[in-house]
């Protein structure tokens, strides 16, 4: 299927959107994970007019911004909308349903005609109907929203892959894979109709990179995002957690080492490495204390693995938390882990940068993409008996808090999204 944009983008020129403090609203359309916050949060710290379409329940906490955001309450304040859905799959199929229910909110709420359209999830395929009301339109992926779900190439295997998902497993196969083949055409239609995209640096997905390549020929700009939000951790800073003297340990990752999406060991977390290395360690040092959490397709492995490597009385489990849950554990913890595997340095990781804790993680692949310098203050580790060596240099209190500010500054200077805004908006 071809595709081709309906907008000029002249070689050369200014790529950025430009923005007025006093003109119409920036308007995002969903909320995975509440990732858009962290830069609708921004852009009104600087004054500007932000309105955010919320389009999940209080049953999935996980994409609404009170979970995220200390300073968002519900009831909401007027500049976010709920918009109630039974599911977003279904907006790529009622795409004149939902672009009217979004002009009417414009016109009936907001006062003044938008400046910006920034798009998430499913709400993509709404971008060539919301490009035609003059305002800029980007796509803010999440990642799955791009690499899977725009992917026309692999839609047959992301039909075949879903077969087994609630959503789709009580519909016919012809018409399963029809419905995710449309849908697919239809992402990917929104995000060509956008002026510009912004996804992870290459190198990250090789389908999303892929993805990108045709939507760059077709003249849409790409724009990499490597960011977590500080928000979150407003006012936590590292404090020493030596608790009856053991030394506390927090990985609070998903469990993912050997069941891959697809084969791709990119999602590897290397969990089973980061149990070995402590193991090791702890087999010296019977004081050390290990916080993790039960999630994941890989947890039932991770038990087995605890069990086996004489863990078991060292490890507090917990369940799935909110992130002020999880964000109370990381400041009563000694030392915070985040992947050592083939995967990417996650919001965990982040997070504990901005609170000053020290981490232990491979952040390798961020040097070598560019992304980050090689002078950094994670403590990289990629083997068990580098991780062990990384615990027990941790393991000293002085070492721990000599380089508090250096973390923060650090995740201030290279996690922080308004790098990503200075690229995507001229102000």
């Amino acid at each position: 299927m071809q595709f081709s944009s309906d907008r000029s983008r002249d070689v050369g020129r200014d790529l950025r959107t430009k923005l007025e403090v006093d003109g119409g609203p920036i308007v995002f359309l969903g909320c995975t994970n509440a990732m858009p916050f962290a830069y609708a949060l921004e852009l009104r710290s600087l004054g500007y007019p932000v309105v955010c379409v919320v389009d999940s329940d209080r049953n999935t906490p996980l994409h609404r911004p009170e979970t995220h955001f200390a300073e968002i309450s519900y009831p909401y304040p007027d500049w976010i909308v709920e918009v109630r859905l039974k599911t977003t799959f279904e907006i790529p199929f009622r795409r004149g349903h939902y672009s009217r229910i979004i002009h009417e909110l414009v016109g009936a709420n907001l006062g003044a005609a938008p400046q910006a359209f920034i798009l998430n999830g499913f709400w993509v395929t709404l971008a060539p109907l919301l490009s035609s009301s003059g305002a800029a339109v980007l796509g803010l992926s999440h990642g799955a929203d791009l690499d899977s779900w725009a992917d026309v190439e692999s839609a047959g295997t992301l039909a075949d892959a879903l077969g087994r998902s609630t959503r789709f497993r009580f519909l016919p196969g012809p018409l399963k894979s029809s419905l995710v083949r449309q849908a697919v055409k239809r992402q990917f239609a929104g995000f060509a109709a956008c002026d510009q995209v912004i996804y992870f640096p290459k190198g990250i997905s090789e389908s999303g990179d892929r993805v990108l390549e045709k939507l760059e020929r077709l003249g849409v700009r790409r724009v990499e995002r490597f960011d977590v939000s500080p928000k979150p951790v407003a006012d936590r800073r590292d404090r020493t957690a030596i608790v009856d003297g053991r030394l506390n340990l927090v990985s609070t990752m998903r469990f993912s080492f050997q069941s891959f999406p697809g084969g791709n060991k990119s999602f590897s977390k290397g969990n089973d490495v980061m149990l070995r290395g402590i193991a090791m360690y702890a087999r010296e040092n019977p004081q050390t204390r290990v916080h993790l959490v039960r999630k994941g397709m890989d947890l039932p492995a991770a038990e087995v693995l605890v069990r086996d490597l004489g863990l078991t009385e060292h490890v507090v489990w917990h369940d799935e938390m909110d992130v002020e849950e999880m964000l109370d554990l990381y400041q009563d913890s000694d030392i915070c882990f985040d992947q050592v595997g083939e995967s990417w340095l996650g919001a965990v990781g982040g997070y504990a940068l901005y609170m000053g804790k020290p981490l232990i993680a491979s952040v390798q692949n961020l040097v070598d993409s560019g992304i980050w310098p090689a002078e950094h203050p994670v403590d990289e580790a990629r083997t068990e008996e580098q991780i062990a060596e990384a615990i027990s240099r941790l393991s000293s209190q002085p070492t721990r808090e000599r380089d508090v500010e250096a973390r923060i500054s650090f995740a201030y200077e290279h996690l922080s999204p308004s790098k990503v805004l200075r690229t995507v908006f001229d102000f």
